[in-house]
């Protein structure tokens, strides 16, 4: 049996103005997770509007390994999880809220984003298996909305309320929000 020695190469979630990004070092992949404010309008240039919520597009699980999140500042993150199933329902998506004292393990085949950071910008060791499967739900396209989370407030996290439109949201350039359900989980 062989075991190969790899170095640990940060991953690193931010929130770029109105846009929170995601560099998943553990695949070269850089992503669009979210946006705090109707994304037609959202910018990188300057933050447009106060971040109280992330607007989320997409979810997605591996089927043949696992994903692990390590944070390496000890700082709250939020991840958004559901359940295993190809019937995901959007009722099943549950945000749990993470203290930043441990790392979270994804298991095979559980939906899931990538990590929100409270504070602006957050590095994790992040690992995945060898394969890099993913089966992935664009949710304006599946369900004609996005996933709301409120939770943000000017002093940090808290505990939040997840509720319908944002504020100056436009229903004609985006699909609607829909909310995550009131079950925030703490971990």
């Amino acid at each position: 049996m062989m075991f190969a020695w790899n170095p640990i190469i940060p991953s690193a979630c931010c929130h770029d103005r109105d846009v929170l990004t995601g560099c998943n070092a553990a695949v070269g992949g850089d992503y669009v997770l979210g946006w705090s404010c109707d994304p037609q309008r959202a910018s990188m240039d300057e933050a447009t509007v106060e971040r109280r919520q992330v607007l989320l597009w997409h979810l997605n699980y591996h089927p043949d390994g696992g994903q692990l999140f390590f944070p390496l500042e000890p700082n709250p993150f939020v991840v958004p999880l559901a359940l295993p199933g190809d019937d995901l329902k959007l009722e099943d998506v549950v945000a749990f809220w993470c203290d930043g004292s441990q790392g979270l393990y994804i298991h095979p085949g559980i939906w899931h984003e990538g990590i929100f950071p409270v504070q602006d910008r957050q590095r994790f060791f992040d690992k995945q298996g060898k394969v890099h499967a993913r089966v992935s739900a664009d949710l304006g396209v599946e369900f004609g909305c996005y996933l709301e989370g409120s939770a943000y407030k000017i002093s940090g996290f808290t505990k939040g309320t997840y509720r319908g439109f944002p504020e100056g949201f436009s229903e004609e350039i985006s699909p609607p929000a829909c909310s995550f359900p009131p079950n925030t989980k703490r971990v």
